[in-house]
């Protein structure tokens, strides 16, 4: 294998600090450049006055560094933490600025990951494999290889990309050609399907036997329907509102258990049609987005639920019900209102109710109210968004998002 060596800078703070009656003339503000290897070059950014002293401590040690010039070549001997300083001071001024920043130099030795895919007893041909690198420092996630599975099930990362010295997270699916492609959810390893609960993969030479079994999904079948669309939130690089497509969405059971999945178009629609009644997750899926779950239920009174709204944002998605501003029939003919509220939500019911409770966006419990109050007092909650779950007698559970202001 061959080694390269390659170093970063990963910034985590800038102070400036000021004293200057010609703050323009001996402004302080510097750049790096990375030269080769472990050296670096400093450059003072103002360098105006002929006369101005520049004074450098790059490895913050308290000596000075250089001999007043405004610019500065440098060795980076040690992995970790430097404080770099630059004090300019001239005939009636000075201005000083420091940096903090991590210094890593990376071993970029390439390696390979290799494993098996199956599906159920049976090897997993033609699937999609992916290596998403984890930076811990960074706290991010980026795809950095894919592949593809051979007759006999088996992959290999590494090839068709570089898999250096870092963790990864593998995820495994079938192709969309596949006769059991709607039956096998997508999977991480070792067995999970969302990310943030996957085992990452610490990658220092090559690995071997990262194997993983497609989670498969059980839809007994059914009369029932849910559907919704998906829309991007605040991201920076779309627009808000603008549908968001090929997005998974996992469906469970009422036990977490997977029941089936399904992608929104290029519309952003999506659905689940053919379901049995019952109480149903969605749970979306995107690599490095937390994402809550929403749950609903189907029934014979109320078969279909087609106004899921799935809002995908820069790091979260969120998921809910896409309900109008006043009065709002959720399912088995119990209504809710206003929304968003103040002090009171109204309640009214075709059925006996059984429980009603508040849980906060988390889930924690923060509020129980008597079944057979028709007005519920709110006023003692924070404001935010909740979650009113109201269980019928017929044993349906309905529940319902609301923002208290």
């Amino acid at each position: 294998m061959t080694k390269i060596y390659k170093s970063i800078l990963i910034f985590l703070l800038l102070v400036v600090t000021s004293s200057s009656s010609l703050f323009g003339q001996c402004k302080a503000e510097f750049k790096i450049v990375h030269d080769s290897l472990d050296y670096y070059s400093f450059y003072a950014k103002n360098t105006g006055s002929p006369t101005a002293y520049y004074k450098w401590d790059i490895d913050g040690d308290g000596n000075e560094d250089g001999n007043g010039q405004n610019w500065l070549g440098f060795e980076m001997f040690a992995e970790g933490v430097y404080y770099t300083t630059l004090t300019v001071t001239d005939s009636n001024c000075i201005d000083s600025v420091y940096i903090n920043y991590f210094y890593r130099q990376n071993d970029t030795t390439q390696f390979a990951i290799q494993g098996k895919i199956k599906k159920g007893n049976a090897p997993a041909f033609h699937a999609r494999v992916y290596a998403v690198k984890y930076d811990s420092i960074a706290g991010t996630l980026t795809a950095v290889d894919s592949t593809f599975t051979n007759e006999l099930g088996d992959y290999v990362l590494g090839e068709n990309g570089i898999l250096y010295k870092e963790y990864f997270l593998i995820k495994a699916a079938l192709n969309y050609g596949d006769s059991n492609y709607n039956n096998y959810i997508p999977t991480y390893y070792t067995n999970s399907l969302h990310w943030d609960s996957a085992n990452l993969v610490k990658v220092d030479t090559d690995i071997y036997n990262i194997n993983i079994s497609l989670i498969p999904g059980n839809n007994p079948g059914g009369p029932g329907f849910i559907g919704g669309q998906t829309s991007q939130g605040a991201n920076k690089t779309d627009g808000v509102g603008d549908p968001a497509n090929h997005i998974q969405i996992n469906l469970l059971d009422a036990n977490k258990k997977p029941v089936a999945y399904t992608f929104s178009d290029s519309t952003g629609n999506f659905k689940f049609p053919n379901i049995a009644y019952g109480t149903y997750y969605i749970s979306p899926e995107a690599t490095g987005k937390k994402s809550n779950e929403l749950m609903v239920a189907v029934s014979s009174t109320n078969p279909s639920i087609n106004n899921v709204k799935v809002e995908v944002n820069k790091k979260y998605i969120d998921v809910s019900l896409l309900t109008g501003i006043k009065t709002v029939a959720i399912l088995s003919g119990v209504e809710i209102w206003p929304n968003p509220a103040n002090d009171k939500l109204y309640i009214k019911s075709n059925n006996s109710i059984s429980n009603i409770y508040i849980t906060d966006i988390s889930g924690k419990h923060v509020l129980s109210v008597n079944k057979s109050e028709n007005t519920i007092n709110i006023s003692s909650l924070d404001a935010g968004i909740y979650v009113i779950q109201i269980r019928t007698k017929e044993g349906m559970l309905v529940p319902y998002k609301f923002v208290k202001q």
